[in-house]
């Protein structure tokens, strides 16, 4: 994984590209951070995966399978969608990207992805027994947070910077920016911005506490919005964005920078694969 820049976007705000951390022909999707670490220290010579829709993580997944000679399947639900519907064309184009590295594809019946998750593991051990290994759901690697704390120690000159902004979906990379800002000892105010409505906001926060392993609770808020997850955020953003994911931040950031202190940093999470042609 690359060390990203920031780049400036206007005279008080600022973007870390972190779309440009995995390498072409890898996603440009951050949050495979740490993924290369958790395979390579486990045995297993068969990986599986249960995707979303619109997710760039078993595109990562498979990539870096191919890249450390394991097996790789792919399990996907099939819904009845449109076939130019803007998640169909992703499920498409990300179903070639799997191809493209090698991946079995297991295509299952729509349902609760949380409940195929458990289906696509009893699957993978039936058929592949103990050389099998299913990846979490939404791959919420300790690894993960962990490599992102580092490139948040990293950045310089982060601490320049009064307010920062960031998507949540799992919380992964929130975690990661929490408890890189703790490492080096800035209170920088975290603004993370869910990329769907969250029903239980007290719940993720504890989750989000717990995994970045800091000591206190963190300077950061949680911006509940009215997204659905598979809802496309139409906003021109001036950078590489993914308009499932990080385009939500960017409209919560446009419509509310007069009520956060500036200079604003927004860390990114990745890009528009199908757009970047990467």
């Amino acid at each position: 994984m690359i060390h990203t820049p920031i780049e400036k976007v206007s005279d008080d705000i600022w973007v870390k590209r972190e779309d440009l951390s995995c390498p072409p022909p890898g996603p440009p999707f951050a949050k495979i951070r740490g993924l290369d670490a958790f395979l390579r220290k486990n045995t297993n010579r068969v990986i599986g995966y249960t995707e979303t829709q619109i997710s760039m993580a078993g595109w990562g997944v498979a990539f870096l399978c191919q890249q450390l000679h394991m097996k790789c399947v792919i399990f996907y639900p099939e819904y009845k969608t449109v076939e130019e519907s803007p998640e169909r064309l992703v499920l498409d184009f990300h179903k070639e990207k799997w191809k493209e590295f090698g991946a079995i594809l297991y295509p299952m019946k729509a349902g609760r992805l949380r409940i195929l998750h458990y289906m696509a593991a009893k699957i993978l051990r039936e058929k592949y027994g103990d050389k099998a290994l299913m990846v979490p759901l939404y791959i919420p690697l300790s690894e993960t947070t962990e490599e992102v704390s580092k490139e948040v120690a990293s950045t310089v000159p982060i601490g320049k910077f009064k307010s920062i902004v960031v998507c949540v979906g799992s919380g992964v990379m929130l975690s990661g920016v929490l408890r890189g800002l703790s490492l080096i000892g800035e209170d920088i105010p975290v603004y993370g911005v869910f990329i769907r409505h969250h029903n239980d906001v007290e719940k993720k926060r504890i989750e989000i506490i717990r995994r970045s392993n800091i000591l206190f609770g963190g300077n950061f808020k949680l911006i509940n919005t009215d997204y659905e997850y598979l809802q496309a955020e139409s906003i021109k953003v001036p950078f590489p964005c993914n308009k499932f994911y990080d385009a939500k931040a960017w409209r919560w950031l446009i419509d509310h920078q007069q009520e956060i202190e500036h200079p604003i940093l927004f860390w990114s999470i990745g890009a528009d694969g199908m757009k970047t042609g990467l």
